[in-house]
């Protein structure tokens, strides 16, 4: 038996209207029962073409290998060009990625070593409280210079007031507002960085605020003396004697700061200082 004829679309067999023979005419009837006979298979080889194409269109289209309707109207390599195309939220000046270059995903071990975090290990190791501990001992250093300059000339004005000179008493009244000053500043100094930082602190004050009270002290003395037309004896002025009071109690704060002082002095290459430079 040869093969049926096929659909060129679908491929279904489709069955070949059979030519009629010339038969001899055996009347109306059965002439019109052959041509109903055949429109019937002409409709069923129809149908079963229109079967088959349904259902090979289904499964296209919702099969494992089916593509999108957008993708099936697309032209050859539309879809392969839209993968490489740049983001649509970038300003697409940047080059697609190169399908052939290294994973993004990458270890880190294989990444680029410039462009690692740097080492913990390789920082300085440097104390890095010396610099503020040098400055610190600087800035201690720097208010000594200044109360020894102003207490240098304490005693000769003093002198100068017992003999009656006004010069004296303006001179003792400066001392006093450098003294007022200097408390100030020690009372602000930052010396955590020192070692014995806050008894040395703590000394200085004391050293200065008995001084300022003395320098007090002196100045009304001196005021009232020459007030007075500089009679009396003056070793029995209450506020003379109360002078000297806060004057050892001055020195006795001094003593205590030097010796916390002289070995941070040597340390940072500073001057030592004696009770009385201070």
């Amino acid at each position: 038996m040869g093969r049926l004829p096929r659909c060129p679309r679908c491929g279904a067999s489709v069955a070949t209207p059979v030519t009629p023979q010339a038969r001899p005419a055996s009347g109306g009837r059965g002439r019109a029962r052959r041509e109903r006979g055949k429109a019937w298979r002409i409709a069923l080889a129809a149908l079963g073409c229109a079967v088959v194409a349904l259902g090979a269109t289904w499964w296209f289209l919702a099969g494992p290998g089916a593509t999108t309707a957008s993708e099936a109207g697309r032209p050859a390599g539309a879809t392969a060009e839209a993968s490489t195309a740049p983001d649509a939220g970038s300003s697409g000046s940047a080059p697609p990625a190169d399908s052939t270059g290294p994973d993004a995903s990458a270890d880190p071990d294989t990444t680029d070593p410039d462009t690692t975090a740097p080492d913990p290990t390789d920082q300085d190791t440097a104390d890095p409280g010396a610099g503020d501990a040098a400055a610190q001992a600087g800035g201690v250093d720097a208010l000594l210079s200044d109360s020894g300059s102003a207490r240098s000339g304490l005693g000769d004005a003093i002198a100068r007031a017992s003999r009656c000179e006004r010069a004296g008493v303006r001179t003792i009244r400066e001392v006093t507002a450098a003294r007022r000053e200097q408390l100030a500043r020690a009372r602000e100094l930052a010396v955590d960085a020192l070692d014995g930082g806050a008894e040395l602190k703590r000394a200085l004050v004391e050293a200065l605020d008995a001084s300022r009270a003395a320098d007090a002290a002196f100045l009304a003395w001196a005021t009232r003396h020459l007030d007075g037309g500089c009679g009396g004896p003056i070793a029995e002025d209450d506020d003379y004697r109360l002078g000297l009071s806060h004057s050892e109690e001055a020195q006795a704060a001094k003593r205590r700061f030097v010796d916390v002082w002289r070995p941070i002095a040597a340390t940072h290459g500073l001057p030592e200082r004696q009770v009385d430079d201070i």
